[in-house]
This record gives structure tokens, sequence and C-alpha cells, in this order.
């Protein structure tokens, strides 16, 4: 039992959104909190005389609400390799969003010492913090488990209705596409320097992935493990080049990676989004949740589906 916890804790887990997303979630938050404190009216705020009693608990909302997107944009922006989607993990989502919790009580507890001009000690502090933070624990839990749920069936869905053209096919060779092309097309790629170019057969390039002011282009043949060049140039300059060169297969599917869509194997899904499998031995490629839509057309449009071949880099 313990095991099986600890590896769902170690699931991957959807990364937060941009500040459009943020800040819906905060005003859904302080809409909750600011609702649920003027029906339940916990806390002794039932015996709270004051004539803006209403108006001052639904400012817990706002309390709440600016604490949840200052701390979702606020860390978002100050770590954001915290972020990366190999890191962000169920363990690391359901822990940030308890400190949310802990953050928003502290700072209703703050906001309920100067609303009745009451000193902090007189509130009991500590018992306030821990009883909203153990109210807030279990919905948490229930929120990060159901979206992992969600997220991972809704995925694994997509993925299994794009694979299905190649069911039964990992037997067949490489398409004819993939073998002629890299008698007669090439592409290259020129870094911000002008020189130092890569030229190769275009239907050996798998993928491109950018890092800071670099890309690494990683190409192979059959027979041949994959090549990975390092250019200095960013990611839309060489997706420019590619589509000069009328590059059609390589498509922008996040904003860090470009692929080759004719050498994908197979898409599988997780909660984080979808991963297209190369026909070589490289890492599955990440598809940017603003992407999705368009790479799953598109590989439907490629012969049906995804390429799978016997045959591997």
């Amino acid at each position: 039992m313990l095991a099986r916890l600890l590896a769902f804790l170690r699931q991957p887990y959807p990364v937060p959104d941009g500040a459009d997303a943020q800040f819906r979630r905060a005003l859904w938050i302080g809409l909750f909190v600011g609702g649920f404190l003027l029906l339940f009216q916990p806390f002794g705020l039932k015996e709270w005389q004051d004539p803006l009693k209403s108006l001052k608990i639904a400012g817990f909302g706002l309390v709440s609400a600016v604490v949840t997107f200052g701390w979702y944009a606020g860390t978002g922006a100050l770590a954001p390799a915290w972020f990366r989607e190999n890191r962000w993990t169920v363990a690391r989502a359901a822990l940030f969003l308890n400190l949310n919790i802990a953050l928003i009580a502290g700072g209703n507890l703050l906001y309920l010492s100067w609303a009745a001009d009451t000193p902090l000690h007189q509130l009991q502090p500590g018992w306030m913090l821990a009883v909203t933070f153990l109210i807030g624990l279990f919905p948490a839990a229930g929120v990060t488990a159901a979206t992992y749920i969600r997220q991972l069936r809704q995925h694994q869905a997509g993925a299994a209705l794009i694979n299905q053209p190649i069911v039964g096919a990992a037997t067949e060779p490489l398409p004819a596409a993939l073998v002629d092309a890299p008698l007669i097309t090439t592409l290259t790629f020129t870094p911000d320097n002008g020189k130092d170019s890569l030229t190769i057969p275009a239907a050996a390039v798998l993928y491109l992935e950018a890092a800071d002011n670099y890309c690494t282009v990683v190409h192979g043949v059959p027979g041949a493990g994959p090549t990975r060049t390092l250019l200095r140039a960013s990611l839309s300059r060489l997706a420019g080049q590619a589509a000069e060169q009328r590059g059609q297969q390589l498509a922008r599917v996040h904003r860090s990676y470009l692929v080759n869509l004719s050498r994908v194997a197979r898409v599988s899904g997780n909660a984080q989004g979808y991963r297209l499998h190369l026909l070589a031995d490289v890492e599955p490629v990440p598809v940017g949740r603003t992407y999705a839509e368009a790479v799953l057309a598109a590989l439907r449009r490629t012969s049906d589906g995804p390429h799978r071949a016997a045959t591997t880099l």
C-alpha cells in the first residue's frame, strides 16, 4: 500500500498554467472562501457584531484571492526551475497547494485582527491556523487526485485514438518517404554567427530542443545511433529556416521543441499531457498544452497516424 502511494506521489502532474488561468484559480478560491465564511460563519464569526460584518467577511475572500495569485505568480517568476515538467509531480503539486492554504490562513488571520480591531494573540492564532489547515487539507488532496485522474484519462484516451491506425503494424518497414527522402532532400540549419551550418537529410531529423540561447538538433539514419548537434540559435530562427526550405514535417509541439512528425512512432499520455515517441532511442518529447490539438490533428493527417517500425535508430 505504501509503495503504491509513493509511486502515485511520484507521477507527473500538470504544471500550473499561465497568468490568466492563475487569475481564474485565485478568483474561484476567493469566491469559495468568502462564500463559505458568509454561509457558515465559523471561528466565532456568528457572534461578531459589526455594522459592516457581511462586507468584512467577504474581505476574507479577497485576501484569499490575492494571496493565491501572489503565491502562484510569484513563485513561478522567482523559481521557474521548480516548475519544470520533468520535476513537477503529484507530491510537489499537493505540497504547493497546501502551502498556499497555510498562507491563506495566515493572511486571513492578520486580516481578522485588523477588521475586528483585536490583538493577534487574543485570536488564538495557533489553533485557528491548525484548524484552517486541516479543513483545507482534505479538499486539497481531493482536488489534486481528481485533477490527476481526469487529465490522465483524457490524455490516455486521446493517445489511444491517435495510435489506432498503427495497431498491429510494428513489423512494417520504414515508410518510403523516410527511405527515399535522405537521397533527395536536405535541410540546412545556420546558427547566429552565419557559420558552421548543419546540413542533414530532412528525413533524418528527429527533433530540435531549445535551451537558453542554444538549440540541440537530434538526428540520425537507420542503423546508427542518434546524433546531437549543438547550435547557437533560437528555436524560432531554426524553425523559420526549416519552413523556408519546405520542411513541412517539422512542427512546433512545445515552446522548447520542434519535432519531425514523420518520425513519430506512437503517442502516449499522462496527467501532464501527451508524449511523442520517435523512431529512435531517445527520450519521448513532451507536447505543450497549447500545441496539443494542432499536433494531434497533424499526426492524423500524416499517413493516417504516427509511424511505427521495427527499425530504430
